[in-house]
């Protein structure tokens, strides 16, 4: 075995050891402090939580998620990203290889550790990659087929919860049938969460996204009995970068909030956690604490923050470690702060605009008359391609 894989492993040995020694001296009704050490963590709302698609640091070495427990950073809930349904039925994989591959031996007792304390811990289906809903939308024998083994994947890890992310266009029939599905398996205390892009949370006409529905005519269907909420999806984590939404841009929250009518409690700000995460949209850190205490300001019962992705998070805001920028961003949502003014926006959706990956060809397609949102769906739909964005919007 590597060296490097066996010393990481002594260390979570011992780490692990040491939290369960300080869990002794806890109260069990305790709070997180801001000192060093493990604690009872928040999982009331606003959430504060990162997806989790790179399993090493930059340097390459392992990953050490205890150090979320271990420096009070308050974090409720980690996503694992991405899995992938594949061909055959039962070639599940998350990122590149197997849940059981020896790359993530390491990973599975963190993972053990970090629910003993609370944390909760799901994972994320689907994703850029695109083919999982396409396996699950066929006939009741196909479904089952390609839905079993990941219902066993679930179950024999543990999981807490699922996030869909649906990045390939599919009937509203595909997820209803999962959620549905997934709801009566797991049960009501299983987390069915969704991470469509922001701009598709919008009001008809101007909901656009990638996942081939409208969420909310999905919302509509997606009802349960016996859910908190009467839904299916407990929240949403919306992506507001790469074109679709503008973090630093407190009009884009708001107009989901006011004229999508989406209660606030449903509606996560997911943020990019480092500029080289994704396209275009990255808010540095300052501006991430300011909206945050606004939306805090403006909606009590506001949804929380996600981050895309952990490993790397915080680098270019002078963050020498991820779990350094996880603890301010609950810092954000959970400590007092100076009482601000209510201030929310019932934006003109015709107005809204954002930094997009391909800024050149967008202007391109937006002088030519095409609605922004469309433009950059059209956009990513084509990699970036012009002339095909401009045949898709203009047939």
């Amino acid at each position: 075995m590597n060296f490097k894989i066996t010393t990481f492993f002594r260390a979570l040995f011992y780490l692990q050891l040491s939290l369960q020694c300080v869990s002794l001296a806890i109260p069990q009704n305790a709070t997180q402090g801001s000192g060093p050490g493990p604690g009872p963590v928040y999982l009331t709302r606003p959430r504060s939580q990162v997806w989790i698609q790179t399993f090493a640091t930059p340097k390459g070495h392992p990953l050490n998620l205890l150090e979320l427990l271990y420096h009070r950073t308050r974090i409720t809930h980690i996503y694992l990203a991405a899995v992938h349904i594949n061909d055959p039925p039962g070639n599940i994989h998350l990122n590149d290889a197997p849940p059981d591959d020896p790359r993530y031996d390491y990973i599975w007792p963190q993972i053990r550790v970090l629910q003993q304390y609370g944390i909760k811990v799901l994972m994320l289906l689907g994703g850029a990659a695109k083919g999982s809903y396409y396996r699950l939308s066929g006939s009741d024998e196909q479904f089952e087929a390609y839905y079993l083994p990941l219902l066993d994947i679930i179950r024999k890890y543990g999981i807490d919860g699922i996030d869909l992310d649906i990045e390939e266009r599919v009937d509203i029939s595909v997820p209803l049938r999962l959620l549905r599905r997934l709801d009566a398996d797991l049960g009501p205390d299983f987390i069915l969460a969704m991470s469509p892009v922001a701009s598709a949370m919008f009001p008809k006409p101007w909901a656009v996204g990638l996942s081939g529905f409208d969420y909310n005519d999905l919302d509509k269907l997606a009802i349960s009995s016996t859910r908190p909420s009467g839904k299916l999806v407990d929240w949403y984590n919306c992506q507001f970068y790469n074109g679709w939404g503008n973090a630093g841009d407190l009009r884009y929250y708001d107009a989901i909030a006011t004229l999508g009518k989406w209660d606030p409690s449903r509606i996560v700000l997911g943020i990019l956690a480092n500029p080289g995460n994704g396209g275009s949209g990255f808010v540095p850190h300052k501006r991430i604490t300011e909206v945050i205490r606004q939306l805090r300001t403006n909606y009590p019962n506001f949804g929380g923050v996600i981050g895309w992705e952990y490993f790397n998070a915080g680098w270019t805001d002078g963050f020498s470690e991820p779990w350094q920028w996880a603890k301010a961003i609950s810092e954000a949502l959970y400590n007092p702060y100076d009482r601000l003014r209510v201030s929310i926006n019932t934006p003109k959706l015709g107005e809204l605009s954002s930094s997009s990956p391909w800024p050149g060809p967008l202007n391109q397609l937006l002088e030519e008359g095409a609605g922004y949102f469309k433009a950059v769906a059209a956009l990513n739909m084509t990699g970036g391609d012009f002339e095909k964005a401009e045949g898709l919007l203009f047939p």
